[in-house]
């Protein structure tokens, strides 16, 4: 529940960059992450906004 807060405390405070109106699913982020699965050797993840660990 406190990532919820953490996420609030955040888009009150940087509305104009936080870019999300609500927190990303654990079932978001598994979508977001699976392609990642086919790819051998480094990676590189770009997370934009609060990031408050989901994915």
């Amino acid at each position: 529940m406190s990532h919820y807060l953490e996420f609030f405390r955040q888009f009150r405070t940087t509305f104009e960059t936080t870019g999300a109106i609500a927190p990303s699913s654990r079932f978001l982020a598994a979508n977001m992450a699976g392609p990642m699965k086919q790819h051998q050797g480094l990676k590189k993840v770009l997370e934009i906004g609060p990031g408050t660990g989901a994915v």
